[in-house]
């Protein structure tokens, strides 16, 4: 057991600077995946029964889990000082430096207690709120209308889109964290971009919820959260750096956009639907002042079939520590992180 736990700890170390060591392996009917069960020292005392009941016990009451942080380093042994100093670091055996030959390249893997610091919590949906509940699918939806609005905009000209395809989506994702780490700044976007389209993407935030029942205060919040991390520090981030006028425009002038839109939408309502007497201008109306609210209706539609299966919530954070002394190897910045993974 040992041995097959070291080398999948090695493969994910290999391929991951850092990863979580409670990895867990799952066996959905395929008998050629380990059943976690198996490897678990509390098989010894629960049946399998109790053991999946102590698990999702654990699932939604919360747990924090511990990282470590592997790094694969390939040492030349025909420099032994290097390779003596190196040895001397990480206190490494002697036979490390061993010169071959035939195999002058060594590589280790150094381990040592990763900064990280996460804590999950599952979410059982049948202990949620209604409000709680639209926002889940809103989000969903939203993460639903990012992957079209990320296919549409990979299908426009470099020129329009501003994104790099010629590596493909590598560089896209490097360029995202190169961008990431700039921002916010302030931005250089037209002014009918920054000032109409942006408040536009807010209010549209806004009206999503608003129309579901929220407050003002709550809606202005939702649509902070969305233009924040959903399209800021999202998809836009591919793109360019984070915009210090899009943080603060967005949201305000949005929401307050929105709540127009809303109160317009009221007495559209309460005439029937009708603009002019006209059911179809009523309609036309309504989804141009809640386009996202409309398809998400639809999402809902498609998906509610079969909701959510299950979700976990996670909340990681990380402190600074100083970078292993390797030259080329990564920084250790802080971060603060929300995760929602939902499970369909």
């Amino acid at each position: 057991m040992k041995k097959v736990l070291l080398a999948t700890t090695l493969l994910v170390g290999t391929l991951f600077n850092t990863f979580a060591v409670d990895t867990v392996l799952t066996n959905h009917g395929d008998p050629n995946k380990i059943d976690p069960y198996l490897f678990n020292p509390l098989s010894k005392y629960l049946t399998k029964d109790q053991y999946k009941e102590v698990m999702q016990d654990a699932l939604h009451n919360g747990q924090r889990r511990d990282f470590m942080e592997g790094k694969v380093i390939t040492i030349n042994t025909q420099d032994q000082k290097g390779c003596d100093a190196v040895r001397k670091e990480y206190n490494l055996e002697k036979d490390v430096c061993r010169y071959d030959a035939e195999k002058p390249l060594v590589s280790i893997v150094v381990m040592r207690d990763s900064n990280k610091d996460e804590f999950d919590r599952g979410v059982n949906f049948s202990d949620l709120s209604q409000k709680e509940k639209v926002l889940v699918k809103e989000v969903r939806n939203l993460g639903v209308m990012g992957a079209g609005m990320f296919g549409i905009i990979w299908s426009l000209p470099e020129s329009i889109s501003k994104w790099d395809k010629s590596k493909g989506l590598v560089a896209l994702a490097s360029k995202y964290d190169d961008n990431i780490k700039k921002g916010p700044v302030v931005d250089k976007d037209d002014w009918a971009v920054n000032y109409i389209g942006h408040p536009i993407s807010g209010a549209a935030y806004y009206t999503m919820v608003r129309h579901q029942g929220f407050s003002r205060m709550e809606s202005f919040a939702f649509s902070v959260a969305m233009s924040t991390f959903f399209w800021e520090y999202g998809i836009e981030a591919l793109a360019e750096v984070p915009s210090i006028q899009d943080l603060i425009i967005t949201p305000v002038i949005g929401s307050l956009m929105g709540e127009v839109f809303y109160m317009a939408q009221q007495k559209i309502d309460l005439n029937g639907g009708k603009i002019l007497g006209s059911k179809a201008l009523g309609t036309t109306a309504s989804v141009l002042m809640n386009p996202a609210g409309a398809l998400s209706k639809q999402i809902n539609k498609a998906l509610d079939g079969n909701f959510i299966k299950d979700a976990r919530f996670s909340i990681s954070n990380t402190n600074p520590l100083p970078p292993l002394n390797i030259p080329g190897a990564s920084k250790n910045n802080a971060y603060i992180g929300l995760q929602l993974k939902l499970i369909f």
